[in-house]
């Protein structure tokens, strides 16, 4: 299973990117608003918000390497709170 990096267009900005995000967020938000709680289509709504943020991240140069590591601290705060978590993805870096 992956998640992608998308390669943006060289006209792509960071607000472009933003804009992005507050679409997906907003129809994530729809989606979850649905009373007929439609499973298939949060998931689909939720992944496209985590590509925006992905994207936004590769819009501002950030490495892999770069965001596997902070995804290592932000689970490193989580644990550091008493969170109680399980882990259902690995990261790996791939070229």
């Amino acid at each position: 299973m992956f998640i992608y990096q998308l390669m943006q267009d060289s006209d792509w900005t960071e607000q472009n990117a933003r804009y992005k995000f507050v679409e997906e967020q907003a129809e994530f938000l729809e989606a979850t608003a649905d009373e007929e709680r439609d499973e298939e289509h949060i998931l689909e709504e939720g992944f496209d918000v985590i590509q925006s943020v992905l994207s936004f991240f590769e819009v501002m140069g950030l490495t892999t390497e770069e965001i596997a590591e902070a995804l290592e601290k932000h689970n490193e705060k989580l644990e550091s709170r008493g969170w109680d978590r399980k882990a259902i993805f690995r990261l790996e870096v791939m070229d």
